[in-house]
């Protein structure tokens, strides 16, 4: 336990140095990430690796000023927020991921854009690389079932990019909790 405190002191402290509180009206910062660990199905629930990572990713963003949460229709993507809605008194704004999902990445957009202050998006491994490109990060971004934790954050200037930074945020799954996800 205290270990696992440790790595969320250390991440948080690389996080907080990477951000801004301080922002000007015409800025914004815009935070993307794959929903986390998840079991089998159609629309599944989070796993317990999943459930942890989501609370780590609240823990990560506790001192954030956050204004907007968004989601897709599917649980995961919800899971995935809710700890962090609860911690900040947040409703999930939900933007359903329908085809084709370039009207889905322009309508996340738009919803992100409109919020007066800092946004987190959690979408989904097709998804979150359509987001930042269309954002504006030129180099492809790949990311594969079973790539969980990535944090991309994306400060704009005036709707345009002007940085971005990728990090991770919660442990990386045992062999024990990637064979629960099965």
């Amino acid at each position: 336990m205290r270990f696992n405190l440790s790595i969320l002191f250390i991440a948080f402290t690389l996080f907080a140095s990477m951000t801004s509180l301080n922002l000007q009206a015409n800025e914004q910062q815009i935070f993307v990430v794959r929903h986390v660990e998840k079991l089998k199905g159609k629309d599944p629930e989070l796993s317990m690796a999943g459930q942890k990572r989501a609370r780590a990713l609240a823990a990560l963003m506790a001192n954030q000023p956050i204004n907007m949460l968004i989601a897709t229709q599917f649980k995961r993507t919800q899971q995935t927020l809710e700890p962090l809605a609860q911690a900040k008194l947040l409703n999930l704004t939900i933007v359903a991921a329908q085809r084709p999902l370039i009207h889905h990445v322009a309508q996340t957009i738009n919803m992100a854009k409109s919020s007066s202050g800092s946004v987190i998006i959690a979408g989904h491994s097709n998804t979150v690389p359509m987001i930042l490109t269309a954002l504006g990060i030129k180099q492809p971004i790949e990311l594969t079932e079973s790539d969980y934790g990535d944090l991309f954050l994306l400060n704009l200037k005036d709707d345009q990019l002007i940085s971005w930074k990728r990090s991770h945020f919660g442990d990386a799954p045992t062999l024990k909790q990637i064979q629960n996800v099965r």
